[in-house]
């Protein structure tokens, strides 16, 4: 693939968080190469410092992540997180799927 056909599948077709998303899933299948694991380790650590760093007292607020990419990467996730501090169980605070949180608070009201 090109750069152009790159930057043309991402920005002038519908749904490109798809096309991403597919990408994913050859570096999760490949993430036994350093390239790979490093490459997912920036990237986390990234939103970190960019995103989660940003807000005062970061550090003392509970995290949940939800999503395929922290579902799939959680053992890196749980890494990086660690790196600043920030205590993320993966059996707990990682989910794939929102519904799963949803699910399990309405079913501890019954």
């Amino acid at each position: 693939m090109t750069n152009a056909e790159l930057v043309a599948k991402v920005y002038t077709t519908p749904f490109p968080n798809r096309f991403l998303a597919s990408l994913t899933q050859f570096v999760h299948t490949h993430i036994q190469f350093s390239y790979c694991r490093t490459l997912v380790y920036n990237s986390l650590d990234a939103f970190f410092v960019n995103r989660i760093s940003r807000y005062e007292n970061h550090k003392h607020y509970p995290f949940r992540f939800t999503g395929s990419i922290a579902f799939h990467f959680r053992d890196i996730l749980v890494k990086t997180a660690a790196a600043h501090d920030i205590a993320v169980n993966p059996a707990t605070d990682v989910s794939l799927s929102p519904l799963d949180g949803l699910v399990q608070y309405h079913l501890s009201k019954l």
